[in-house]
């Protein structure tokens, strides 16, 4: 299980990196490389990693690894990664083992999309009735559930999800037509 894919498309990934980091899988290999962390702004130089698994999510494409450094599973986004090379030039791989109890599908359960929190949510929206058509007929999280519909075609759909920045992103994209009623903190 090199390779973690939800839904199809086209995304823009350096494919040189995308071979080293799937050889370093393959190979148990570990890295070391130079990462932008967006949401804290920082730019760490030789950021060590164990890389588990490349997944694509959202549209983006993540390396799922163990930060050594962190002591936890980090999700580093592909597109951020730079002057990826092997933490021992001399290694052959054999660096680290990827415990037989990690499953792409339930690191990943809960999730929007890309991102985690440290919080699990349920998140219901009331959709207007010019937007219910999208709704009925696409689930946009594997937890949607139309709860109801309101006598003025209205739709009261959920979802259950960890971190909210990625729904809040989802939401504000209905623009007015989608309205948050719980939880607080996402309205």
């Amino acid at each position: 299980r090199q390779l973690h894919v939800r839904d199809t498309g086209s995304v823009d990934v350096d494919g040189d990196l995308f071979l080293e980091l799937l050889g370093a899988i393959a190979n148990r290999q570990r890295l070391s490389m130079d990462y932008y962390t967006a949401s804290t702004g920082t730019f760490h130089e030789g950021r060590l990693i164990e890389p588990y698994v490349l997944a694509r999510r959202g549209s983006s494409w993540l390396c799922v690894a163990h930060d050594p450094g962190k002591e936890a599973m980090r999700d580093f986004a592909i597109t951020r990664m730079e002057a990826v090379q092997p933490a021992d030039p001399g290694s052959n791989g054999g660096d680290y083992a990827i415990p037989d109890d990690f499953d792409p599908e339930i690191y990943f359960s809960g999730r929007f999309e890309a991102l985690s929190g440290e919080e699990a949510h349920v998140v219901r929206l009331q959709v207007d009735a010019d937007l219910a058509p999208y709704f009925q007929s696409k689930d946009y999280h594997r937890t949607q559930v139309i709860e109801e519909e309101t006598a003025e075609g209205d739709l009261i759909v959920s979802y259950e999800v960890v971190g909210l920045e990625e729904i809040a992103t989802f939401v504000q994209g209905w623009g007015p037509g989608a309205r948050v009623l719980e939880p607080t903190a996402l309205q």
